[in-house]
């Protein structure tokens, strides 16, 4: 199929030469990775070098149908993202092939505390404050998931420090009320086999 073409100039970016993004991020690639645009290593040594901290990879399910790996980081502020942006934008044009999209940076904007990237094989969260960062935890709904993400699963602070002072979750205890009932079910039903 023929792809739409791909527009190099972006309204929302200024522009930024070519050789001065060579030069300061030697460690990324001219060329587009086998896997996306960028490799997971080109993306966090960017966000290292842009001096993000906090910067974290989380491997993505297999069954999700969107990027290889979500990266998170924390940027310093709102500016700070701005322009990682900018950088961002100018390395992808200089690496994509043509078949591929340009990312869309939302978030940038309504200057939001938060910016997400789609890079294709790669998912990528900028913060501007922890707080934030914090606030949407994004790393224990990716990491560990949502059945055992507190804040997806309603649970407040005191029922969660009660359980984890005992090193039990709610799924725990509901496990163990399930195998109780059962065993009080099936201790009831010889009962009544041995007194008939």
């Amino acid at each position: 199929l023929p792809t739409e073409p791909q527009f190099e100039e972006n309204p929302e970016f200024e522009y930024v030469s070519h050789s001065t993004i060579e030069h300061q991020y030697p460690f990324i690639s001219d060329k587009r990775s086998r896997d996306g645009v960028f490799n997971l290593p080109e993306v966090v040594q960017f966000l290292k070098a842009e001096k993000f901290s906090d910067v974290v990879a989380i491997r993505m399910p297999e069954d999700a149908c969107y990027g290889d790996f979500m990266v998170i980081a924390t940027a310093k502020s709102n500016n700070h993202i701005s322009q990682a942006s900018k950088i961002l934008h100018e390395l992808f044009k200089m690496k994509r092939a043509s078949s591929d999209p340009f990312p869309s940076f939302e978030g940038l904007k309504e200057h939001s505390e938060w910016i997400a990237v789609d890079l294709g094989n790669i998912i990528l969260h900028m913060f501007a404050k922890a707080k934030c960062r914090q606030r949407y935890d994004l790393e224990s709904l990716w990491g560990i998931g949502p059945e055992f993400d507190e804040k997806t699963q309603g649970l407040d602070a005191s029922e969660t420090q009660a359980d984890s002072s005992m090193g039990l979750t709610q799924a725990d205890w509901e496990s163990i009320i399930a195998e109780v009932a059962a065993e009080r079910t099936s201790t009831r039903g010889q009962a009544r086999k041995t007194n008939q």
